[in-house]
């Protein structure tokens, strides 16, 4: 790998590409020589934090491996692209903990798939030892889109908890890493300089966002297109804040605007255009952290 990334170096063909990697093969000498070569991102799977079950699935890695590698691609700017797994044989509510306290800890996210069976694996071998793939081509009809579903459970527990204990992981860690996140641009790039601040979001989008500033701000209003959340009722973190029709924005009354939403609506965008306070708004998704206002 290090012969290729300084020949792409050398050659400087400015491609940019990402690519794959384990935990236990990338330091920070790899990591910078892929960023200088041009990768944009090294996606891994890491699967579990738990010792236990790393042995289990033979990943060949450690907790710290894992720690190590995140750490050498922010040291050089390349970002980790990172997915785990639940449901493998032995998962339990302890090793579930420790990859989510893992996650918590080292502030990452990423997808959590569900083990699945293909042939050619040991898994899938041991499923069918097991008798749980009694129907091969039916098996293969249901793969789908990759590791998403349930497609058989080889765990103790039953399908709807192993369901919700996946949903329930994802989640805790989404809000932890937000609120994180949004903790660490406020102090950052916010507080220096704003003091009011409004916050557009349609729904749960922004939810995140509202309970890692709500205590940060003298001032801090919630503008949604349709005055009062969504349709699904308002999210408890926004019952503590005024809610306020988005036409009613005005741009003296803030030092900055960040839109919650992963993208703002035309609707949303002509309103503030018209309300003259595109200059104000910041995306807090540009990875970057860019503000699109010049204080």
């Amino acid at each position: 790998m290090h012969e290729f990334c300084r020949k792409l170096i050398d050659l400087d063909l400015g491609i940019e590409f990402r690519t794959t990697g384990r935990a236990n093969i990338i330091d920070r000498e790899t990591a910078g020589l892929l960023k200088q070569a041009g990768c944009s991102g090294l996606a891994m799977g890491f699967e579990t934090a738990s010792p236990r079950m790393l042995k289990n699935i033979q990943k060949n890695q450690t907790p710290q491996h894992m720690a190590n590698a995140v750490q050498a691609c922010r040291e050089v700017g390349l970002k980790p692209e990172l997915s785990f797994m639940i449901g493998n044989q032995g998962e339990d509510m302890d090793t579930i903990a420790e990859t989510v306290a893992f996650m918590k800890r080292e502030l990452l996210t990423g997808p959590m798939f569900f083990a699945t069976p293909y042939p050619g694996t040991p898994l899938y071998e041991m499923a069918r030892a097991q008798g749980l793939i009694p129907d091969e081509e039916a098996l293969f009809r249901a793969y789908g889109e990759q590791c998403v579903d349930i497609v058989i459970n080889i765990t103790e527990f039953a399908d709807n908890e192993l369901q919700w204990l996946r949903d329930t992981a994802q989640r805790t860690i989404r809000r932890h890493y937000d609120e994180e996140h949004y903790k660490r641009v406020a102090h950052e790039r916010l507080l220096p300089h704003v003091r009011r601040l409004a916050i557009i979001a349609s729904g749960y989008e922004g939810e995140n966002m509202v309970v890692a500033y709500r205590s940060l701000f003298e001032k801090l209003v919630l503008f949604s297109e349709n005055g009062n959340g969504n349709s699904n009722g308002t999210p408890p973190a926004y019952r503590e804040i005024p809610i306020v029709p988005l036409d009613r924005l005005a741009a003296a009354e803030f030092d900055a605007v960040i839109v919650a939403d992963r993208e703002m609506s035309p609707a949303a965008r002509i309103k503030l255009t018209q309300q003259g306070v595109l200059d104000q708004v910041i995306c807090p998704y540009d990875e970057q952290y860019h503000l699109l206002k010049s204080f």
